[in-house]
């Protein structure tokens, strides 16, 4: 009897343990985009996948460009395209638009300078400056990025998108154009609903070495 008593102390001394670091995990876990998730699904895909590049060509018609067939050349940009896409997918309302600048106006604003980039977040970029009308380019954020981290001279973030080096692939990108190899700004951060919003105090996976691919 006093066997079977040691031994039901034992288990009921465990059960709670391992509750509580199920607990534990749950709150450590964040919300994240499902756009961002369903991009994930994506990685590696180039243009050059010729299925992969028929399917997302389907998209150029929703985003007013009829006359569209392909992401392939210069004349094809398709980090926005992309970025519709996949809110598409997952029934989100974004701008439609093949304009990084333009979709980089959706949602609702974060301001990065005080609270940070929170994995997930669209980002609109731009390698040299906001206000021109070239070199803009949209991803999702690929890692918890503090405020404090970001504004670090020299600082990076890590971004997922597609036709980052003619592919969909994590990127790091320049925060604020003081990088020695890129000049890239962050432009706006943004959620596409208002429960992804959050501030992020520690940094995760979120920064490298950052480079100059093409992203047209």
């Amino acid at each position: 009897m006093a066997f079977w008593n040691w031994l039901k102390s034992l288990f009921s001394k465990a059960s709670p343990s391992v509750e509580v670091q199920q607990a534990q995990e749950v709150i450590q876990r964040h919300e994240l985009d499902p756009a961002y998730l369903e991009a994930k699904k994506h990685l590696g895909k180039t243009e050059r996948d010729s299925k992969f590049n028929a399917w997302l060509s389907t998209y150029w018609t929703k985003v007013g460009l009829k006359n569209y067939k392909t992401i392939v050349g210069s004349s094809f940009a398709w980090c926005a395209l992309f970025f519709f896409a996949m809110n598409s997918n997952v029934g989100q309302d974004v701008i439609a638009s093949a304009g990084a600048k333009r979709i980089g106006q959706s949602g609702y604003e974060i301001n990065w300078k005080t609270e940070g980039i929170p994995q997930s977040a669209g980002v609109w970029k731009n390698s040299s400056s906001c206000s021109s009308g070239t070199g803009n380019h949209i991803t999702w954020a690929d890692g918890d990025c503090s405020a404090a981290d970001l504004l670090k001279p020299k600082a990076t973030w890590a971004g997922m998108g597609g036709n980052q080096g003619d592919a969909v692939k994590r990127s790091i990108y320049c925060a604020k154009g003081d990088c020695s190899s890129s000049r890239d700004v962050i432009c706006r951060v943004f959620v596409t609903k208002k429960s992804l919003i959050r501030k992020v105090t520690k940094s995760v996976n979120c920064s490298g070495s950052a480079s100059n691919e093409s992203t047209r």
